[in-house]
């Protein structure tokens, strides 16, 4: 039986935007819609490895705008 994996796009998509970028350092901007936690994620992904910088909640999102 073939082995199953899950992934976590929260932690996959800044790897797949610097292991694919082919800088050795750069920025990554994660920018998420309603269905994520997190809105906005910022990254400095450098010597192969990825810090979180800096991220805005769904909560506080500017796609969340107040209904009147």
């Amino acid at each position: 039986m073939p082995q199953i994996s899950s992934f976590s796009l929260s932690r996959d998509r800044p790897r797949v935007a610097y292991y694919t970028s082919g800088w050795d350092e750069c920025l990554v901007v994660i920018l998420g819609g309603m269905g994520e936690v997190h809105a906005v994620t910022v990254y400095h992904a450098h010597d192969n490895k990825i810090d979180k910088l800096a991220e805005i909640t769904a909560q506080d999102s500017i796609g969340i705008l107040p209904m009147e």
